[in-house]
């Protein structure tokens, strides 16, 4: 299945740290590089591969986007294991009690949404590893 709509603009990442960032890693001071990335296609790119094949309908897109839910990844590096963490968005459990939007109904859509943001945080920092990120230490001079 195809989601059919706009690339977003990329979250923005020097702003915050999430709570999953472990403090002190030795990435973080590379986020600035990081969101170039994303702005430099690597967002774009990312997500036009994860819209292509994702199951998220256009209405639980809508949800997404409504919420604002986006601007909630955080992506940081970490040299030790030459990898791009990430961090998604998730819609909270306590949801219901929260009325957070009149179009979630069901803990299916919730479970939807969050394993396709999920899916997208992994694809961006995939994406971000084999195409733009390098590990290796840069030249002594």
């Amino acid at each position: 299945m195809t989601l059919d709509v706009p690339t977003p603009h990329p979250p923005d990442l020097t702003t915050r740290v999430s709570d999953e960032t472990p403090q002190g890693s030795p990435g973080l001071e590379r986020r600035a590089d990081l969101e170039a990335m994303l702005h430099e296609n690597a967002w774009q790119g990312a997500f036009a591969e994860w819209s292509a094949h994702t199951d998220l309908t256009g209405a639980e897109w809508a949800i997404v986007e409504d919420l604002d839910l986006l601007e909630d990844f955080d992506f940081w590096l970490d040299p030790p294991e030459a990898q791009v963490r990430y961090s998604s968005p998730n819609i909270p459990e306590d949801w219901r009690d929260r009325d957070l939007h009149a179009d979630l109904t069901d803990w299916g859509t919730v479970s939807a949404i969050n394993g396709a943001l999920d899916d997208l945080g992994r694809t961006v920092a995939d994406l971000l590893e084999t195409e733009y990120v390098s590990f290796e230490e840069p030249p002594e001079e």
